[in-house]
């Protein structure tokens, strides 16, 4: 049975492994592509092979990530609910008093002496 657990192990390992290069190609390919068909002809800027591909997706993932950035399912929706809650807050207090300020000036009937 121990035998059995250990090569599943290692399986699932390979799998990932696996998986993670297949991805690893596909993104790079994807984003070399998109660069060559689209920034030449707008910014004319020299086309770029696979690594500077590979290299461009890293960097904008290291830039662009946001700095909380977890896999929601890992922690529950609670997690997620309090990380952005304070915000989610303060934003459904500005858009009510916005929508309440609207609402006030419509009702308000024109000064015809104005």
């Amino acid at each position: 049975m121990k035998k059995n657990s250990g090569t599943r192990i290692v399986g699932l390992v390979v799998v990932g492994l696996t998986t993670a290069c297949m991805l690893g190609l596909i993104f790079g390919l994807v984003v070399m592509w998109l660069w060559n068909a689209v920034m030449p002809g707008i910014f004319d800027l020299p086309t770029i092979g696979y690594w500077q591909a590979v290299g461009l997706f890293i960097l904008a993932h290291l830039l662009f990530k946001s700095p909380g950035h977890h896999d929601h399912h890992e922690h529950g929706f609670k997690a997620h609910q309090c990380s952005g809650g304070k915000i989610h807050a303060k934003v459904e207090k500005w858009l009510n008093s916005e929508e309440k300020q609207f609402v006030d000036a419509e009702a308000k009937p024109e000064d015809p002496n104005a």
